[in-house]
């Protein structure tokens, strides 16, 4: 799993709403990545705060009318009634508030809004509400690509409120609450964008032209992003929504919504430029920049990544040989072919604006999301799109420099271990360390065979889920199950270590040794240093 995979399913893993599948491969890509350990401390800490809710430092009882002065001051059309906001505002100091800051602040300006012209009243309510969303949503609002829509349905106690859509050619963003019937926002926003609930967009013939939009928790609200791809200028999104909540526990609605959107103001302020341009690293790894796009919300890059035909050889044999040793071809190739590129966009003056390895949510310059087009992918290689946020300085020049290419390879590393021994024992393999600190012995009670419970520590240059294979000196190969629940992460001077649990089944008596053979390693080829110059 790549980070920017694992950073779009941190939201839903917080609030244990990822499915299995996916909360497996979170929890084995947190193991290996400090930058992603992160980014979900931050989100969990978060999600407390929100839940737990905190005092907010009440404002000055003139803030006010010092703030509706200055509206006044540009020129915005207000009404005079400072003394009925100053009895409003200090009717609300009478309650101690209980929730965070920003929301505090949007309901201030809410209020504000009702006294000012209707347009500058629209434009509050869209920075406010994405004020600790996404840089890029934040940026094309400010410009009028956005539209608040209030649209409604409702269903056995709950209603879907949309309450604003973000448009343009690169991606259509719907912010959303779930209410109860009450009219209070729920605290779990989430619900499954597949399976029995369909979303998608459509054109105006009812062609589909994007499922499965991805799903983004933020502090009191959420988003549904469907990314595009070169959509025609009139679209529909479809909501068909038949439960809410996690996979495991979903309450039964009938949420349905039709929303037409209209792109041609987006279409309009897009540019795409061809960059058409490629490295090819000394083993055969070849990255391609084909175009650039720039649209209101977001900036998108096109980068295509493929083998060489002799690489292509390669790999298939080693998938031969790994095979021959036990491991499925479907898990070898997966394996095999797992590689992922960094890169940074540049200014002139070397001031890093985008960076690959970070998220937008928390670091500006990071990625908003990135995307695999399925349908474009090759034996190999593969096609993707990432996206971060419009460039603030649109008239410098700017530079995409390559920085590092991590590929997977088969692995030349094993361990023999003694069951019965108390020593540890372990090496070092291509700058990575491998320990096997502890083994345990459990008898089976209906046949003659041990499981054996073995603990690896395991300190590795870049995040990876080491692959064991398990034999013994008569060529069998074992069963081998992993317990997540167990593992757990530590840091010295080397860097973050990952000790897991592997356990090892069926174990005949007789058998005093035991030899793992790493599967796969990962290696940044060397001498990687590419840049270009982006159209603009």
């Amino acid at each position: 799993m790549k980070c920017q995979e694992c950073q779009a399913l941190l939201p839903t893993y917080v609030d244990l709403e990822a499915s299995a599948t996916d909360e497996g491969r979170v929890q084995a890509h947190l193991q290996h990545c400090s930058e992603c350990r992160a980014f979900y401390i931050r989100l969990k800490e978060e999600a407390e705060l929100i839940r737990d809710g905190w005092v907010m430092e009440m404002l000055p009882d003139d803030f006010a009318i010092e703030v509706m002065q200055q509206i006044e001051d540009e020129g915005i059309e207000v009404e005079k009634s400072h003394d009925r906001l100053i009895k409003r505002q200090r009717s609300m100091k009478k309650n101690t508030l209980l929730i965070p800051s920003f929301v505090a602040a949007a309901v201030l300006f809410i209020t504000i809004g009702t006294y000012v012209s209707p347009t500058f009243a629209a434009f509050l309510s869209s920075f406010f509400q994405t004020i600790k969303g996404e840089l890029g949503l934040r940026q094309a609002a400010t410009q009028g690509f956005s539209t608040e829509l209030n649209q409604v349905v409702s269903d056995n106690g709950i209603t879907l409120r949309v309450k604003e859509v973000v448009a343009d050619p690169t991606r259509i963003v719907l912010s959303y609450v779930l209410e109860d019937s009450k009219g209070q926002v729920l605290p779990d926003l989430y619900f499954p964008t597949e399976g029995s609930n369909k979303l998608y967009v459509t054109d105006t013939e009812g062609k589909v032209i994007r499922p499965n939009p991805l799903f983004r928790r933020l502090d009191n609200y959420a988003d549904l992003v469907f990314p595009l791809q070169n959509p025609p200028e009139q679209v529909i999104v479809h909501l068909e929504i038949k439960g809410i909540g996690s996979f495991t526990d979903l309450q039964a609605v009938n949420l349905n919504m039709t929303i037409p959107v209209d792109l041609r103001q987006g279409i309009a302020a897009t540019k795409q430029m061809k960059v058409d341009q490629q490295y090819t690293s000394s083993n055969g790894m070849t990255v391609r920049v084909g175009q650039v796009t720039y649209a209101p919300s977001a900036t998108r890059l096109e980068v295509q990544t493929d083998w060489s035909q002799e690489s292509k050889e390669t790999i298939q044999q080693q998938v031969k040989e790994l095979q021959a040793k036990g491991v499925r071809e479907e898990k070898a190739i997966q394996l095999l072919s797992s590689y992922y590129i960094d890169f940074t966009i540049q200014n002139k003056a070397g001031k890093i604006i985008v960076d690959s390895r970070k998220h937008n949510f928390y670091t500006e310059s990071g990625l908003i999301y990135s995307e695999i087009r399925s349908d474009e992918q090759q034996t190999g290689g593969e096609k993707v799109y990432y996206s971060f946020a419009p460039f603030v300085e649109s008239s410098e020049d700017v530079f995409f420099h390559l920085e590092d290419i991590i590929v997977t390879q088969q692995a030349d590393f094993s361990l023999a271990i003694p069951l019965h021994s108390k020593e540890k024992w372990g090496g070092e393999y291509e700058g990575n360390y491998y320990e096997v600190q502890d083994v345990q012995e459990n008898k089976s009670t209906t046949s003659p065979t041990s499981s054996y419970i073995l603990t690896i520590d395991s300190f590795q240059r870049f995040e990876d889920y080491p692959e064991w294979l398990v034999t013994d000196k008569a060529g069998r190969t074992y069963e081998v199950e992993y317990n997540r629940e167990k593992s757990r992460i530590y840091s010295d001077e080397k860097g973050d270590h990952t000790v897991n649990t592997l356990i090892v089944k069926e174990v005949p008596e007789g058998v005093n040794e035991l030899t793992l053979s790493l599967v796969t390693v990962k290696k940044q080829l060397p001498q990687v240093d590419w840049k270009i110059k982006l159209p603009r």
